[in-house]
């Protein structure tokens, strides 16, 4: 059997009839064979074990240290930051395990030949080798490159963003105010509850890791202070040492050697800049003395940062939703105190997944947009908005639970543009944000003979709303407000996913994972058909920064 890391790979290696097995990516439609495997096309929500146990793993390798903050970042402090991209990597080495373990011809047979770029693959030699010796096979290795690891891509910290940044908060005026709270993370969530502890006579700072602008000046003549990383300043690399987590064999395999591959390229890629991060959030706390601390998400390193060090100095940690719950992997392990969220659908998926009911807080949503929407009213042709998701990333897999591949992302929008072509449907298109370029889509888009498809950029979502008679929403934050403005909302997901957002607790008209399926659906929501339960009334973000603010110093005042 031979298993390519990826399809690149494949040229002048592959022989007719004999079974190959892609690691990342799948098969173009040139090559359809019964002995043409891929992990993508595999691996869906029946293994959704794997989901599971990647998130107990990464929560047992990526506890903060006892010494996190007091001596130089070692090799668990790492790992601790990066827990998020960990909990992915668990997903991505767990995948081969389950194919094998499901498909036990595959493990027997007596010969593999592994094909990989040297630098980019190491963590698959060391996992071949790991299953090789389970299932007592031959392992042959091809390393047909050296391609080098890309460096993550950081935001611009321009010398002149930094001087503006020392000027101005020389300029700062500091007023005295009791509790401190601590602000990290997107002031679209997080502003409301800015002001409503100024209101509580509060003394408040935002922790940014680059000097942040126009929070300067939304926030300077209130007196609420700027604390700054600048973790793009990192001098030399530090050194981390072994990494020898107490791991043992998953399904009698081993992966700690695999681990450590992936803990070597973190910190080749981010160990300057995480080691300057943990050294300014400390010298920032000294100087704050923060009794909470506030953050939109506890998966990133700054928020994480900055929990664990406030939290050796006894302050409480409070989690405000950031999204829809679709994936668990940016919300679980929790590692702050507690998180507010937006509902009881939120809550309870919080639940399932493994947070203490005692740590979940029903506050309401804050930083959703209050919409109000116009239907079409009666226009000749009806017109529905596609909320389109990001394009996968092939190299870092996502959770099996919601199967999103380049396969399965290709299905979902060719299904839409067929189904709307044939009920004679105009199609908006509005991308993920994340999503640079629309070039996929409108290449898709482009093989559907008389499709009247438009993509908007730039437009808000309220624009987008108007006039529009339904939405597709590839479960996304977009979707739920759509919802609340009182759209029928379908929810489109991939063949081969699980329960990622169930209707019963979110109240979509209906749940899409075939062209059947969206048809019908489709064809109700144009007859008129509503959710499958009333919109929620949004309450008023003031009203909900309250809770949250509530909730945030009750936590404190309860530890104390």
């Amino acid at each position: 059997m031979k298993i390519f890391a990826r399809h690149e790979l494949t040229p002048g290696h592959l022989r007719s009839g004999e079974m190959s097995l892609l690691l990342e990516g799948s098969w173009p439609e040139r090559e359809p064979s019964d002995a043409r495997l891929s992990l993508d096309d595999e691996v869906d929500a029946r293994f959704q074990w794997i989901d599971e146990e990647a998130s107990r793993l990464a929560g047992d390798l990526s506890a903060a240290p006892t010494s996190f903050g007091e001596q130089p970042l070692d090799a668990a402090g790492l790992a601790y930051l990066y827990a998020l991209p960990l909990r992915y990597f668990l997903v991505k080495l767990l995948r081969p395990l389950a194919l094998f373990e499901d498909r036990p011809e595959l493990a027997s047979s007596p010969r593999w030949e592994l094909y990989v770029e040297r630098d980019l693959d190491r963590e698959y030699e060391w996992l071949a080798r790991a299953l090789v010796d389970r299932w007592h096979g031959r392992l042959t290795v091809v390393e047909l490159s050296t391609r080098r690891p890309p460096l993550p891509a950081l935001p611009g910290n321009s010398a002149a963003r930094r001087w503006l940044g020392k000027l101005l908060r020389r300029s700062s005026r500091s007023l005295l105010g009791e509790p401190r709270v601590l602000l990290c993370g997107n002031p679209s969530l997080l502003d409301p509850v800015c002001q409503e502890l100024l209101n509580r006579g509060a003394r408040v700072a935002w922790l940014y890791d680059r000097f942040a602008v126009k929070q300067w000046f939304r926030w300077n003549s209130a007196a609420v202070e700027q604390l700054v990383c600048d973790s793009s300043l990192g001098g030399a690399a530090p050194v981390f040492g072994d990494w020898n987590p107490d791991l043992p064999a998953v399904r009698g395999v081993d992966l700690r050697p695999a681990l450590a591959a992936w803990l070597e390229r973190q910190a080749l890629a981010n160990g300057r800049r995480a080691n300057r991060l943990v050294e300014q959030v400390r010298g920032n706390l000294n100087q704050f003395e923060p009794d909470v601390v506030i953050v939109d998400e506890d998966a990133s390193p700054l928020q994480r940062a900055a929990i664990a060090l406030a939290r050796r100095r006894g302050a409480s940690s409070t989690v405000v939703q950031h999204g829809v719950t679709g994936v668990r992997f940016g919300f679980v392990p929790l590692v702050a105190h507690q998180i507010c969220v937006w509902n009881e659908a939120s809550r309870s998926q919080l639940v399932d997944w493994g947070v203490s009911p005692e740590q979940v807080v029903v506050a309401g949503p804050v930083g959703l947009t209050r919409l109000w929407r116009r239907g079409s009213q009666g226009a000749e042709r009806p017109t529905v908005l596609l909320l389109a998701t990001t394009p996968p990333n092939v190299q870092r897999p996502d959770a099996v639970t919601y199967h999103l591949t380049t396969t399965s992302h290709e299905w979902m929008l060719r299904q839409v543009f067929s189904v709307a072509q044939r009920l004679g449907c105009r199609l908006l298109i509005r991308p993920h944000p994340r999503d640079r370029n629309s070039r996929h889509i409108e290449r898709l888009a482009a093989g559907f003979d008389g499709l009247d498809a438009r993509i908007t950029r730039g437009s808000s979502l309220q624009e987008c709303l108007s006039g529009v008679d339904c939405v597709v929403s590839c479960a996304s934050t977009a979707g739920y407000e759509a919802l609340l403005a009182g759209a029928p909302v379908i929810q489109l997901l991939p063949a081969g996913s699980g329960e990622v957002l169930p209707d019963s607790q979110w109240g979509w008209l209906g749940t899409a994972r075939d062209e059947r399926q969206l048809e019908s659906l489709l064809t109700r929501a144009l007859r008129g058909a509503s959710n499958g339960a009333p919109a929620p009334e949004l309450p008023d973000t003031t009203t909900v920064a309250r809770h949250i603010v509530e909730a945030a110093l009750a936590h404190t005042t309860a530890r104390r």
